[in-house]
């Protein structure tokens, strides 16, 4: 309709917490997680530019536990050559942590920002950046309770295909990747190469 292409998908899931493929089973809830919904839109337009988000909510089957909710947007415009991205989301696990493991019930924010730049037919490069933050996770009468931490991850790729072939290589370097609390950050640099085929 007027340039604009509207795609979307809707899900239902009676025992979100259950973990199983058989149709022909009735799964029985956890003891904390109950029935779990989600939805997913996308709306495209002529002109190049594309948005999108989505929601996930799976209620508790407790009484105790709050509801987990996983929320996320994005926008992707694409002008010739170029794409440029960017998406954002919230998770909200529900659940507190439980002394001695302080990450499990931590909610997470984040977004990111990618670019592609395709240079010819046979070569291609991007740049991601993506901004991670791990909210503060209090424990009442515990000591393992920890404040907000963060991470970053940067990328940089490029790919060369000619005929069936196609060679890239990206490095991706990451800033305190496991959330650790100040003065016991951990950085890693990761270079890979992909050689592959088309037959």
């Amino acid at each position: 309709l007027m340039g604009v292409s509207a795609s979307f998908g809707v899900d239902y899931d009676p025992a979100a917490g259950v973990a199983g493929n058989d149709h022909d089973a009735v799964a029985t809830k956890t003891a904390t997680q109950g029935s779990g919904h989600g939805f997913t839109v996308k709306l495209s337009h002529d002109s190049g530019l594309t948005v999108g988000a989505g929601q996930e909510n799976i209620s508790s089957n407790s009484g105790n536990d709050a509801e987990a909710e996983n929320v996320t947007a994005y926008a992707l415009y694409t002008m010739g050559p170029v794409s440029v991205g960017y998406q954002g989301y919230y998770l909200n696990n529900g659940t507190q942590g439980t002394a001695g493991s302080t990450a499990a019930g931590a909610d997470y924010s984040g977004d990111a920002i990618g670019i592609a730049f395709n240079v010819n037919d046979n070569v291609s490069i991007g740049y991601q950046k993506v901004s991670e933050t791990q909210e503060a996770n209090a424990i009442p009468t515990d000591t393992d309770s920890t404040l907000a931490s963060t991470r970053d991850i940067k990328s940089l790729s490029a790919a060369y295909s000619t005929g069936g072939m196609t060679m890239s290589i990206q490095q991706t370097d990451t800033d305190n990747y496991t959330f650790a609390a100040a003065g016991s950050e951990l950085d890693t640099e990761t270079v890979q190469v992909t050689l592959s085929f088309a037959f």
